[in-house]
């Protein structure tokens, strides 16, 4: 099973992931991770999906998760 640091981890990566695409490798963790969440509420709009939502399901899953 995989712990919460991992998940972190992983979030961490995709935040880095997506700084080093956008060339802001050197702007702070926060920032990378408020830009990456507005580049997700424009892909949802694009998709036609609930960001909103998603949002609202992720906070499930972060409460089930919590071990």
């Amino acid at each position: 099973m995989r712990s919460n640091t991992d998940r972190a981890n992983d979030a961490l990566n995709a935040v880095h992931t997506y700084a080093r695409s956008v060339h802001q490798l050197d702007e702070p963790v926060e920032d990378n991770l408020t830009d990456l969440l507005t580049d997700l509420r424009h892909l949802a709009v694009r998709e036609g999906i609930d960001f909103d939502h998603a949002v609202f399901m992720s906070e499930l899953h972060f409460e089930g998760e919590d071990i």
